[in-house]
């Protein structure tokens, strides 16, 4: 019988919260579709930051060799097959793939070669895609300009006859100018006359076994193993560094989109329904049955908008992922839309919106209903007694002065109309233009990294030649017609600079030192001081400076320590400060005492030197340079960039598509928003209407109230948005070099959405100027 008489109880309660949806359909649906919206968006979005980091990752690990290690042997070694023997018995192996890589003579060239058992670790590695075998040999693009040779060519490889498979433009070595050609292991070794074994293996980890774990079972087999985790590779989780940060931000703007939505239309749910709240207390219902009567309301709304999204999010998701695959950079298998993830997702949202309207229901129904009517002070205007208004009082006047007092009071309760307008700002403000401005960081940084147009190197740096033939190179180019080179020259034991600070305690600093014509630095305007003929002229890393309490243009004494031990006091000029450590944190003149010895007794040094110039003369250098020189190879600043450019646009380029359409469904929160704001003050504006004012100038007012609004949601949205790209500059990169400058043209998308949601406004104004 009790439990008959509380199920009749139940229904009498959910009766009645099912009447009240059916008198405010509406406001029903609006709940409904706020929450669809909001729960199908946030499954997409988690869906999509899945499958984008797995992308990502896919793609950074393909250009490391797809695979969890690389183990290599001291130079010159090779694994035996006892070795290997060992290593494939590994039970935390699930694939492996090898070859051998050597410096081998092509046509009286020097070419850096693979010799490759063929499989998709090599493939992505090499980033080839014709069949390796015996009989053929693929070129990078260099090379095969070099030698003059197109596909189907046969090319002379030792003692055999090899057909040019394929030309190749891959990242690491067509970039940098070098040759590079790939065979089969048994071809390579037979040229190097060594035993057909490789000297390096490419290793998948089974997805069981850590990675940790398999490496001390591989330096069990062997302690001379060189062991490479790619996830330790610093190029490896900088990037996926980067793009978890950019890919978190995402989410977070997704969340604080949908909360905002969800927000703005419960807001309205909630003054709609307080005034039955009172009149339920009023005829006699306790606070449990008014509580119980709204939660029920709530969860019949919430629950149907949280089971279509879900209904539609699982069939269609995968259908959006598919057909946007190519414009969201995902690879084809990363579209499934998971249903328990999905259902985790929206049960998630149904209780946190449950929870939340269950406590704002429970602080309406503690009040009595005559004591709600006396503390519901928010319909009284703005009496405007304070110094700020008193301040304004000053500038504005007649109805731009009424409708400032009408709007202030209000700012705390319509929070959320100003963070929505603040959101669609940022977003759409910084997805309007992300991509522009990713582009100019990214230039920026390689132009402070590469500090002019060419940047010639070997293997990173010039260090297998002797100080001779570097300077020889250098000589060269300096004479080559229209063309400026300067060295930076590395030393990289040097002791650094040791200064005594007026204290009397020793600040020194000891890392990276190295040499440069700091007069061509200044002509190509890396600094910012002519040196004119201070050979005692340095520069500084920002942080190098810091710790020595130098600043730039002044001259300072220290000591220079020597890698020897041996030290040298002298007067140093600080010409410029480099806002990275690219290239040491000690720059010193070529002229610089310190540096002659050097020149007179030339040594094996590490070198990277910079060259700008006619294009084809530069290059036409450099190209009969390394007849002599095989190991010099250079990069191009405009390729580069070029290059990293075509990388960011295949990797971020949904950002703005993204960004514009949480910009849109921010609008529909602002919209409602909106209209709750004009709704509240409606009893405020008839009391204008019967003191005289006319309805053309009550809409005038209103307008006012929402471009109050307006400007202060943008220029907080402008700002924020700056303070959020310098967040995820900073964040994603372990430089300095990254700058955030905005325009103020690229806010029409905000205009356009503002200028729409307001048509859709003005009936509601009209109305409620005209007091109906």
């Amino acid at each position: 019988m009790m439990a008959e008489g509380w199920r009749d109880y139940m229904k009498m309660l959910n009766q009645i919260s099912i009447t009240f949806l059916r008198k405010s359909k509406q406001l029903t649906a609006a709940c409904f579709i706020s929450v669809f919206t909001a729960a199908f968006l946030l499954i997409l979005m988690f869906h999509l930051t899945v499958h984008s980091q797995k992308t990502y990752e896919r793609s950074v690990r393909d250009t490391l060799g797809d695979c969890d290690m690389i183990v290599m042997l001291p130079e010159g070694s090779i694994f035996k097959e006892g070795l290997l023997q060992k290593i494939k018995k590994l039970s935390g192996i699930q694939s492996m793939e090898s070859g051998y890589q050597c410096y081998s003579k092509i046509q009286d060239l020097s070419v850096y070669m693979a010799g490759v058992v063929d499989g998709s670790c090599n493939r992505a590695r090499y980033q080839y895609t014709a069949a390796v075998s015996d009989d053929k040999i693929i070129f990078n693009k260099v090379l095969a300009d070099t030698l003059n040779v197109e596909t189907g060519d046969q090319i002379a490889f030792g003692s055999r006859k090899l057909e040019l498979a394929e030309i190749i433009s891959d990242d690491a070595f067509t970039m940098q100018n070098s040759f590079f050609a790939v065979v089969s292991q048994r071809v390579l070794c037979e040229a190097a006359e060594v035993e057909n074994m490789p000297n390096y293996l490419f290793i998948k980890c089974k997805k069981s076994k850590r990675m940790n774990e398999l490496e001390a079972d591989l330096r069990a087999c062997s302690r001379k193993l060189e062991i490479t985790l790619v996830e330790d590779i610093a190029q490896y989780k900088t990037q996926m560094k980067a793009f978890k940060v950019f890919m978190m931000a995402l989410a977070v703007i997704a969340a604080a989109i949908c909360g905002l939505l969800i927000a703005g239309v419960f807001r309205s749910f909630l003054q709609k329904y307080s005034r039955e709240m009172m009149v339920l207390r009023t005829l006699g219902g306790t606070n449990e049955q008014v509580i119980i009567i709204f939660m029920l309301l709530g969860m019949w709304v919430v629950g149907a908008g949280c089971a279509a999204a879900l209904a539609v999010a699982i069939p269609f998701g995968k259908l959006i992922f598919s057909v946007f695959a190519k414009y969201l950079s995902l690879s084809v298998d990363t579209t499934e839309v998971y249903s328990g993830v999905s259902a985790g997702i929206v049960l998630g949202v149904f209780l946190i919106i449950n929870l939340l309207l269950f406590f704002s229901v429970k602080r309406f129904v503690r009040r009595l209903p005559l004591q709600s009517v006396r503390e519901k002070r928010w319909d009284r205007t703005y009496t405007g007694n304070g110094v700020l208004s008193r301040w304004v009082s000053r500038i504005l006047k007649g109805d731009r002065l009424v409708s400032y007092k009408m709007a202030v009071p209000k700012i705390k309760q319509n929070a959320i109309l100003l963070l929505t307008i603040l959101l669609i700002t940022t977003f759409s403000y910084v997805g309007n233009d992300f991509m522009q401005h990713v582009e100019a960081n990214n230039s920026d940084y390689y132009r402070k990294m590469y500090l002019d147009e060419v940047m010639i190197e070997n293997g990173g740096y010039l260090e297998d030649m002797s100080g001779h033939d570097v300077w020889q190179i250098y000589q060269e180019l300096e004479g080559s017609v229209d063309c400026s080179v300067f060295p930076v020259i590395d030393f990289a034991e040097c002791g650094g600079i040791e200064v005594l600070s007026g204290s009397g305690n020793k600040n020194s600093w000891v890392t990276g030192c190295a040499i440069s014509d700091l007069k061509k630095l200044y002509q190509r305007n890396v600094i910012p001081i002519d040196v004119g003929d201070k050979e005692n002229a340095i520069v500084l890393s920002r942080r190098a400076a810091e710790a020595l309490g130098w600043q730039e243009g002044k001259e300072y004494s220290g000591v220079f320590c020597n890698a020897d031990g041996t030290e040298s006091r002298q007067r140093f000029f600080v010409a410029g400060l480099l806002p990275t450590h690219l290239h040491g944190d000690l720059i010193l003149d070529i002229n610089n005492p310190l540096v002659r010895q050097w020149k007179a007794e030339p040594e094996g040094l590490a070198v990277t030197m910079f060259a700008s110039g006619e294009t084809e003369i530069l290059s036409g250098a450099l190209r009969s340079l390394r007849m002599r020189f095989p190991e010099l190879h250079w990069q191009s600043y405009s390729y580069i960039v070029e290059w990293s450019n075509r990388v960011f646009a295949q990797r971020f380029g949904m950002t703005a598509v993204v960004l514009h359409v949480l910009a849109l469904i921010a609008g529909a929160g602002w919209f409602h928003s909106a209209r709750n704001m004009i709704l509240s003050r409606a009893s405020d504006y008839q009391i204008l209407r019967k003191l005289g004012m006319s309805g053309k100038r009550t809409r005038k007012l209103i307008w006012r109230q929402i471009f109050l609004y307006l400007v202060m949601g943008i220029g907080m949205g402008i700002l924020f948005g700056v303070l959020l790209a310098s967040w995820l500059s900073y964040w994603g990169s372990d430089y300095e070099v990254w700058k955030v400058e905005f325009k103020a043209g690229h806010i029409w998308f905000i205009l356009v959405v503002y200028a729409l949601l307001g048509i859709g406004l003005q009936p509601l104004v009209r109305r409620v100027a005209k007091m109906r």
